[in-house]
């Protein structure tokens, strides 16, 4: 989550929105991480690991960028403009696509004829965002303020609501099930993931310490449940060496994987253990039984 949340922050301060474009970079964040973001497979993003094929990341684009929507000639007169300018922020849910949003008429459509202008966001980037700020006024966003509480369209709030449930990884879906509005979802997430104390932090490491292979049906398993961990730790302050990991990972095998922990010692010797190496490992064993 917290990844999840940088992301998406720095995309905003990137194209120089103000935070009330904030579900729509999460939604962009959350696009992009899942099909070019690490898992547990060594050299596999999750995208690959579900579909079974390469993702084509030509279609990514940069979030904010400058665009131009053609409108098909079913809609428009002689003498009409052939296209219209529009400003990237996402990908179609539903539907193959770009989210666009339309100064115009102040709206977010979706086009897959679009045409990118090479160039705009560095220019953007260098000069200043006053200016640019201008065409994004808050006034068309502010019933998309569930940051705040104050989102009172039910179906927009409902909508939110959706997409922060699809954002989040299954196991964090216990956190928000019973919410009924957006902002007590991301409330309840933000007091989970942000929070800071030594009782939690306590918690955290003796799950980590105490977790057993033989409580999980697979090696693939127990290995998420051991990153997860590190990364909640990692999330409020909490580092773990690499070589630490490594140690945890082999300290909950069974006396059954005592043959390749042994072979993975005398590697050792020769190179620098780490966590990917011993994760690449058990996983070819587990393949192997």
């Amino acid at each position: 989550m917290r990844t999840l949340v940088e992301a998406a922050r720095t995309m905003l301060q990137d194209a120089g929105f103000k935070k009330d474009l904030w579900a729509e970079a999460v939604n962009t964040a959350a696009f992009v991480i899942n099909r070019t973001g690490p898992s547990k497979i060594p050299n596999k993003t999750p995208y690959e690991l579900l579909f079974n094929k390469d993702f084509n990341i030509d279609i990514l684009k940069r979030f904010g960028s400058e665009v131009y929507v053609h409108i098909p000639k079913q809609k428009r007169l002689k003498w009409d403009a052939k296209s219209k300018r529009g400003i990237f922020v996402g990908y179609g849910e539903t539907c193959k696509g770009y989210r666009i949003w339309i100064p115009d008429t102040k709206d977010i459509e979706i086009h897959r004829d679009v045409t990118f202008i090479k160039g705009q966001m560095e220019e953007h980037t260098f000069r200043g965002r006053k200016e640019k700020e201008k065409d994004y006024p808050s006034k068309y966003f502010k019933s998309n303020t569930c940051v705040d509480g104050s989102l009172n369209d039910v179906e927009k709030d409902k909508r939110v609501l959706a997409r922060i449930c699809l954002c989040v990884k299954p196991w964090c879906l216990q956190y928000v099930r019973n919410s009924k509005t957006c902002k007590e979802a991301w409330d309840l997430l933000a007091n989970v993931f942000e929070d800071k104390c030594f009782y939690r932090r306590a918690m955290l490491l003796r799950k980590l310490h105490r977790t057993q292979f033989e409580n999980f049906s697979s090696i693939s398993a127990y290995i998420e449940i051991i990153m997860t961990l590190i990364q909640q730790l990692g999330d409020i302050g909490k580092n773990t060496e690499d070589a630490e990991i490594a140690e945890i990972l082999l300290s909950g095998l069974p006396s059954e994987y005592d043959m390749p922990v042994s072979s993975l010692e005398s590697a050792s010797m020769t190179k620098l253990l780490t966590s990917d190496l011993v994760k690449t490992r058990l996983l070819q064993e587990e393949m192997r039984k």
